[in-house]
């Protein structure tokens, strides 16, 4: 018997550590919790359910901004010719899903290669540092040149559209 208590005593004794260990933290009682961890984690839900995250008005408020429409850009065309001076924020007008006017605002004015007429550099673009006012806008040359109109409405709906403007010499 000596040599049975030596050879498993250890084990004996950790199971006994284990099942007070276990009962220790499955056994407690406080109300309707049984066991320490059951305790800790109803304790911690407990604030979460105090807060409301989201209301159903707001809910619904988010599912009329998402279903509304974007705003419409209308494009009145004017006869352009080279080295006159244009005002092409009066050839763009915008209305939002309300019909109450939105600004536009031209984005960009590409010549036939490609190339920005409103920036100098893509560092430009970046920070929006135009080299020319699209109130007073000049084109140099005859062709057909590339406008990127953008329109935002007071919910943040987006519109941007292109349009190719020709500009003739006659």
């Amino acid at each position: 018997m000596l040599i049975l208590m030596k050879q498993y005593g250890k084990t004996i004794v950790c199971g006994i550590i284990g099942m007070l260990v276990f009962s220790a933290a499955f056994g407690f009682r406080m109300g309707e919790d049984r066991g320490f961890i059951r305790m800790v984690y109803r304790k911690a839900a407990e604030d979460m359910t105090d807060t409301d995250m989201a209301s159903d008005e707001d809910a619904d408020a988010l599912k009329r901004i998402i279903k509304r429409k974007k705003p419409e850009i209308a494009f009145a065309y004017q006869k352009i010719f080279p080295g006159v001076k244009v005002n092409m924020d009066a050839m763009f007008l915008a209305w939002d899903a309300d019909e109450n006017p939105v600004a536009t605002e031209i984005r960009d004015i590409s010549d036939m290669s490609g190339n920005s007429m409103l920036y100098l550099t893509e560092e430009d673009r970046k920070k929006e540092n135009r080299a020319c006012d699209t109130t007073e806008f000049v084109f140099p040359y005859t062709g057909v040149y590339l406008l990127r109109v953008r329109a935002v409405d007071a919910e943040k709906k987006v519109t941007e559209r292109q349009y190719k403007i020709p500009v003739t010499g006659s």
